[in-house]
């Protein structure tokens, strides 16, 4: 918490710690191939200490945490692959705290079992898979900036992406170490080499309105006794989908897919796209947009591009 009041993170002290660790396995060529995974990938220490005793451990219920374990797991792999490593992926140090006051900034993925943004977070890296792509973006920041120095100027709006035979998944975030108000990202996506055919899009999201059990919850006025009514609300389950459209309506044509949103600070985003019978070439993708800083009302965004109502 900094003395103006707001959360503050530090994703670089995450990535340095993480960095040196593959560097060390990095020096023993007899380790090089051997499968890694990293435990207890956090950005801070102590899981069990709640916001009723530590105010700023709040920010573990909303969007601030998901936005940030985007940013450190794409960033995780990018560390992974400047030494080659074989990098399986990491874990993350949380628990259920039964029997606990609802959202009291735990280190949990869901409290009373309700899904917590972060969750459908990694519910949206979940449906990644396959090959990474390569991914240019005008909004991002270079790996060794945000390892060495972090967020605290321009924020990060970035993107990574795999494909697998039939489907591409794109990721888009939109992250800042500041947990304040600031404006939001236009963001254009771009994807060339799609085969030719008809292409369905579902937009996924996770931000103030969407997919966020936390914001729903403060809006019914915090129960600590949420009725059966409450719970139907939409908000605490899956990302939510916010819109569905046939390609044309979002600019598609023959081989190249684009695409415009609004990322409001903080933001990030997954696409999984099955396309047809054809297996998906070489492809290049690139993100374009750059923002000012992030507001405190981070978000995330999971589309699909498909030739089935459901694509995963």
């Amino acid at each position: 918490m900094t003395g103006e009041g707001y959360v503050r993170m530090g994703v670089s002290n995450h990535l340095k710690a993480i960095a040196n660790g593959l560097a060390i396995v990095a020096s023993y060529p007899k380790f090089k191939d051997i499968p890694i995974i990293i435990g207890e990938s956090d950005p801070e220490g102590c899981a069990a200490c709640p916001a009723r005793a530590y105010p700023h451990n709040a920010y573990r219920n909303g969007t601030m945490y998901s936005s940030y374990t985007a940013e450190q797991i794409a960033r995780t792999y990018e560390l992974a692959r400047l030494h080659n490593l074989n990098l399986l992926g990491s874990v993350t140090w949380a628990f259920e705290f039964e029997d606990q006051p609802y959202f009291d900034g735990f280190r949990d993925l869901a409290t009373n079992g309700i899904a917590k943004p972060v969750l459908n977070v990694f519910r949206m890296l979940g449906r990644m898979g396959g090959d990474f792509l390569s991914v240019e973006s005008a909004g991002a920041l270079p790996l060794e900036t945000v390892r060495d120095n972090g967020l605290r100027g321009q924020p990060d709006v970035n993107a990574i992406a795999t494909r697998k035979e039939r489907t591409l998944s794109v990721l888009v975030w939109h992250y800042h170490d500041d947990d304040v108000p600031a404006a939001a990202a236009e963001v254009e996506l771009v994807v060339d080499h799609v085969p030719d055919g008809p292409v369905t899009v579902e937009h996924f999201r996770v931000d103030a309105d969407h997919s966020n059990a936390y914001e729903a919850w403060k809006r019914m006025g915090a129960p600590q006794k949420p009725t059966a009514d409450q719970y139907a609300q939409p908000g605490k389950g899956r990302p939510a989908r916010a819109d569905r459209a046939a390609a044309a309506a979002h600019g598609f044509r023959r081989t190249r897919a684009n695409h415009l949103f609004t990322a409001p600070p903080g933001c990030v985003a997954g696409d999984d796209c099955l396309v047809g019978s054809h297996s998906i070439p070489s492809l290049s993708l690139a993100t374009y947009g750059f923002t000012r800083r992030p507001q405190s009302t981070q978000s995330a965004f999971c589309w699909t591009y498909s030739t089935s109502p459901h694509c995963a």
